[in-house]
């Protein structure tokens, strides 16, 4: 190793400027080759959040609606139980008469 060497340091640089120009075009390329590696997969991350996203909107809806009939469903039955037209209502009329009578 030569001290007086400037690119003793630094092994990549050559004394030759005909062959740093092909390294950094080299590199440009390289560089220019990964940008749209990560342009692709940005874009394919992006699809498969939204795709993501839709699955669980879907989800969603659908709990919402089994949700919402899971009340219907206990509201009429509630709404049943309650009328007179269920048997055992005379006996809750009865039941209600001892009281205030």
């Amino acid at each position: 190793m030569n001290p007086n060497d400037p690119t003793a340091n630094n092994p990549g640089q050559s004394n030759n400027p005909g062959q740093a120009n092909k390294t950094t075009e080299s590199m440009k390329s390289n560089l220019g080759e990964v940008g749209t590696h990560l342009k692709q997969a940005a874009q394919n991350t992006g699809q498969t959040l939204k795709g993501a996203a839709t699955a669980a909107g879907d989800e969603l809806r659908t709990g919402q609606a089994s949700i919402t009939s899971e009340l219907s469903d206990s509201a009429s039955a509630g709404k049943a139980a309650a009328s007179d037209e269920k048997p055992g209502a005379s006996f809750l009329r009865f039941l209600r008469s001892c009281r205030e009578g």
